[in-house]
């Protein structure tokens, strides 16, 4: 698929919401806007720092027995059980298996205490954050389930929820419980049944969803006047004021937060929750001083920065906006509502290119589609822009699969301004990926970079130099692979060839350097082509350097794919024009083990191994290729289908 920079997820939603969300953008709801905000609320306290990888939880920590825990902390020793905790396994939640959550709630217990005990706000802060993160990070375990899905999974959740507060009500209750344990184990129920419980309301139905969250306010209330820990009760205050802002009781909320601030003037979700309330109070000058106030509390704070930067949408000062959005992503590049709030500033400013980057982005990070163009749409003047009006239909259209409708779309784009890029690269894209029409798709691809003075984002124009290159590539690839081996192409005679080079550089001029890999690969394969092999090996070894990711960063499966081809395509040239088996044998390897699910990759290392003389390797590669091939075959059997039936419908070419 053209353009992987753009992640497409097919998520199935029912097809009332794909209804309402394109109602919304067509028919002048913009005076709702301050409605939607309103269902949005800012998670205070974790700065940002929730992960959502859904991987299994383990850890070596030992449990310790209830007497345990009586004896006095070893503090050394506690701090580093919990630091090796953070370090190992705060990217695996939340939790798919119950199996480890004793070791975890022990874990959580433990933090508490730290809290209990800290003498200064620098100390029990960073603990506080944590308890808040893998308390999140678990609650949000069953809350993307569709409705149909609910029931089957409703038990499950209930005794997850059970077994997390249950634990912490049997730490407080045991006979030898100290005063300490029983307040921690008040404040971790309390914490557990605001997160863990009300971040599912699609369990329960609106009225009992209230009346929990009253309940557990009456409770926090009546805890913060007998708890002896003062952080336990600015803590609790400041959920208690949000619990009070997701029932609606925006009044009280405010109280609340000024409570929190009167207690604790250096906390800073005190200043961020009252903020917050004011900004739904439609107080955002307000906000943007607690802000302000927050953000010198707290250097870098990625939610005083959302927050400010929604103020000053509110104030109609987008640039100021725009300033703490960009901030708020270099530090944390995957906050999709982030994204979505910049992607509207720069629908607004007509910087489409910027708008669909930045869209994109979010429907990677969110698979909620509906709530991603909702909350673009909601972030700029949709019903005075048809253009971009019919560039976000065409999107989300395609971001569904449905290609011809996406096409009309486009279609209609171009009609209102044939002079931006945009609406022709998005529709190529189309008319190459579903509707197999590559010449069509490249004359799309030759109108976006002949308006190429439209664009305002360097990426955007790689991207589309990228895709040009590959459509003219590919192109004459089919029609070259039919010629003898003698037949070696040079730039004067395959032009098409030249041209495609040419786009693959330009793109790497404009695209950073990771993005470059698809890009740096299409070089070194067109070098190969050309016979120049040592050309070929050089530039598939500095597009697999390029594409290395930083300490600490993960490979999305697109990335591991395409390094995955660079180190296929360099192991093809060590082995069928080099001959030099080792190299070969051990790219190969890479390959596979970066993209197992590629049967060329096992194809062409079954043909090494027999070279090698290795035939029971070569017969194992075999196997596994033929069956990996006959799963495709059917899907494309599938594809095929599909294709057919849009081919029946489509829309007339500009």
């Amino acid at each position: 698929m053209l353009a992987r920079n753009f992640i497409l997820r097919n998520v199935a939603f029912p097809s009332v919401q794909k209804k309402a969300l394109l109602f919304a953008c067509a028919s002048k709801m913009m005076h709702s806007s301050s409605q939607y905000e309103a269902t949005r609320i800012f998670s205070f306290g974790m700065n940002g720092s929730i992960h959502n990888n859904h991987a299994y939880f383990t850890t070596n920590m030992a449990r310790l027995t209830p007497n345990e825990h009586q004896q006095p902390l070893d503090e050394s020793s506690l701090s580093q059980h919990i630091f090796q905790f953070i370090q190992g396994h705060s990217e695996n939640l939340p939790l798919q298996s119950f199996n480890e959550l004793d070791k975890l709630l022990q874990t959580l217990i433990f933090q508490a205490h730290l809290v209990y005990r800290a003498k200064s706000l620098d100390e029990w802060r960073p603990l506080y954050n944590e308890i808040l993160n893998i308390l999140i990070n678990n609650s949000q375990i069953f809350a993307e389930l569709d409705q149909n899905q609910v029931k089957e999974y409703e038990a499950d959740i209930k005794s997850f929820g059970d077994a997390i507060i249950g634990t912490f009500e049997k730490y407080g209750k045991t006979d030898a419980a100290t005063s300490e344990n029983k307040e921690v184990a008040n404040f971790l129920r309390l914490l557990a049944e605001d997160i863990v419980i009300s971040a599912l309301p699609t369990v329960k139905t609106q009225n009992l969803y209230k009346s929990f969250l009253q309940n557990v306010i009456s409770e926090m209330e009546a805890f913060s006047k007998t708890a002896s820990s003062q952080q336990f009760k600015v803590i609790l205050l400041a959920r208690q004021a949000l619990c009070y802002h997701k029932i609606g009781e925006l009044e009280n909320a405010l109280k609340t937060a000024d409570r929190v601030v009167e207690l604790m003037p250096t906390f800073a979700p005190g200043y961020l929750v009252r903020a917050s309330t004011q900004l739904f109070l439609d107080q955002p000058q307000q906000a943007i001083i607690d802000c302000n106030q927050a953000l010198e509390l707290e250097p870098g704070n990625l939610e005083a920065y959302l927050c400010r930067a929604v103020s000053y949408l509110k104030l109609g000062e987008d640039d100021k906006a725009l300033s703490d959005l960009n901030t708020l992503l270099d530090m944390y590049p995957s906050r999709f509502d982030a994204l979505t709030k910049r992607s509207g500033i720069y629908f607004g400013k007509k910087q489409y290119d910027r708008a669909i980057i930045d869209l994109e982005r979010a429907l990677f990070y969110n698979q909620n589609d509906v709530q991603v163009f909702q909350d673009v749409i909601f972030s700029f003047d949709c019903q005075n822009d048809k253009f971009a009006e019919q560039l976000i239909i065409g999107l989300f259209n395609k971001h569904r699969g449905q290609a011809v409708d996406s096409v009309k779309a486009f279609d209609e784009s171009i009609k209102i301004d044939s002079s931006d890029p945009v609406a022709y690269h998005q529709r190529g894209l189309l008319l190459y990926n579903y509707m197999g029409q590559p010449n069509d798709a490249a004359k799309d691809f030759e109108a976006a970079l002949d308006r190429r003075g439209r664009l305002t984002s360097d990426d955007y124009l790689g991207i589309v130099l990228q895709d040009y290159g590959m459509v003219v590539l590919n192109s004459f690839v089919s029609e070259f692979k039919d010629k003898p081996p003698s037949d070696v192409p040079t730039f004067e005679t395959a032009p098409q060839l030249k041209k495609a080079y040419r786009a693959f550089e330009e793109a790497t001029t404009k695209l950073p350097p990771q993005a470059q890999l698809k890009a740096l690969s299409s070089i070194g394969s067109i070098h190969v082509i050309m016979n120049e092999n040592e050309k070929g090996i050089e530039t598939f070894t500095k597009a697999i350097e390029l594409s290395k990711p930083r300490e600490g960063s993960q490979l999305t499966q697109e990335l591991r794919s395409e390094i995955a081809a660079a180190y296929f395509n360099r192991a093809h040239v060590y082995h069928m024009k080099m001959l030099n088996n080792e190299a070969a044998l051990k790219d190969y390897s890479i390959a596979i083990k970066l993209n197992p699910g590629n049967p060329l990759f096992y194809h062409y290392r079954s043909m090494l191994h027999i070279s090698m003389g290795n035939d029971d390797l070569a017969k194992k590669d075999d196997d596994l290729a033929k069956k990996i091939t006959e799963r495709q075959q059917q899907k494309m059997k599938e594809m095929q289908q599909i294709q057919e039936q849009m081919a029946n419908n489509q829309p007339p070419q500009q």
